[in-house]
């Protein structure tokens, strides 16, 4: 879809210099990036149904857009831009902001795992043998599944691939952005 969106935003001052919230109700987390360029904070991001978008704010001479804190909650992006006077104007370019997710990415316990591997789970698995895709019912144990079209077993674990996701996801989290 090629329509133009721009996320609802809200802006106030505080005591502490302004604040700015940002709705972002269908934005893919993992797509938004914060920068300090030309004067203004801008927000990039990727909206699951309209495309990408670009939120920008003018922040004001008083203010330091260098100590500015940003996190991510419950579909609310919320920016606090202290005041305090700029070491100088950036004219060099885009300075990276980074943004704090804040429960959005919770890391399921061993506990929350095994119970939801306690229900056997309908899925679809691949056959290295014959490159196809068939149905199974998974349940928490390790077991053994006979492909339909050629008759390889495979073997397949759903506590172990829960338990890898869930690690893999962490420690991409963990990166910086852009690193590989």
């Amino acid at each position: 879809m090629s329509a133009r969106w721009t996320p609802e935003s809200h802006v106030r001052t505080t005591g502490n210099g302004m604040a700015i919230e940002i709705k972002l109700h269908g934005v893919l987390a993992t797509s938004l990036a914060a920068t300090f360029e030309n004067g203004a904070l801008c927000i990039r991001g990727q909206h699951k149904d309209f495309g990408k978008f670009e939120s920008r704010h003018e922040i004001p001479a008083n203010l330091n857009p260098v100590e500015v804190t940003i996190t991510l909650k419950n579909d609310v992006l919320r920016i606090e831009v202290p005041t305090g006077k700029r070491k100088k104007e950036i004219t060099l370019g885009p300075i990276p902001i980074q943004i704090k997710f804040s429960g959005i990415f919770p890391k399921p316990n061993k506990t929350a795992i095994k119970h939801w591997c306690s229900t056997p789970r309908s899925m679809m698995i691949y056959c290295n043998g014959c490159g196809k895709h068939f149905d199974i019912v998974a349940t928490k144990e390790a077991r053994d599944y006979p492909c339909p079209h050629c008759g390889k077993v495979q073997v397949f674990d759903l506590e172990r691939l829960i338990n890898q996701a869930v690690d893999q996801s962490s420690k991409m989290l963990r990166r910086k952005r852009g690193s590989r």
